[in-house]
């Protein structure tokens, strides 16, 4: 999965990378690999 930056940035937050490549070999660990990325540029997924 390859995450792209495409937008605003952001205003209060950190900037996250333009762009971020997940490997995972399920799609449960991509999910797990997603949420503690965004986690750690103070974004929370619910």
């Amino acid at each position: 999965m390859i995450l792209k930056f495409d937008g605003i940035p952001p205003f209060a937050a950190p900037m996250p990378p333009e762009e971020y490549t997940i490997k995972a070999p399920t799609i449960l660990d991509i999910c797990t690999k997603v949420i503690k990325w965004f986690k750690k540029y103070g974004y929370e997924l619910n």
